[in-house]
């Protein structure tokens, strides 16, 4: 039996931001938010919510990389930025059928919405921005899907 475990974004925005963990070909709007505009290379994500996000543009803005944490239970986290600054960031997360990731992984659809953030970073990811991100998951961390990249 497979399990779902709770994930960061990162990511995403991840993830991000919205952070985001953001998205992974998948980037979503909603009426009145912005685009993601920073992407990132890069992700080495705990399920902890604990992690780091490299090779992103905007380097003026972002420092071209940023570590991550977040608390998985209230579902929001922070990006903090190489010395430019932080991005706050509430997520949601679904477990989508596995088309992308290795067999036995399980394939997650993060969804984040910047909520803050401070100094140069607020300028290229503003509150209200959202995107959308695939990634895998394999135990206990979190990798993009092969070629993509974290829309922030």
């Amino acid at each position: 039996m497979r399990r779902h475990l709770p994930t960061r974004v990162v990511a995403i925005a991840a993830m991000v931001a919205a952070g985001s963990l953001g998205s992974i070909a998948l980037v979503s709007g909603t009426a009145g938010a912005s685009a993601p505009t920073v992407s990132c290379t890069t992700g080495t994500l705990k399920i902890t919510g604990s992690g780091t996000i490299s090779g992103c543009n905007d380097a003026a803005n972002t420092g071209g990389k940023g570590t991550i944490a977040a608390n998985i239970s209230k579902k929001t986290g922070t990006i903090t930025w190489n010395k430019t600054g932080t991005t706050t960031f509430k997520f949601t997360e679904k477990a989508v059928k596995n088309t992308k990731c290795a067999k036995g992984d399980s394939e997650i659809s993060e969804t984040a919405t910047t909520t803050g953030g401070t100094s140069k970073a607020l300028k290229s990811i503003p509150k209200g921005q959202v995107s959308t991100t695939l990634v895998c998951l394999k135990g206990s961390s979190l990798t993009l899907v092969k070629g993509e990249k974290y829309q922030i």
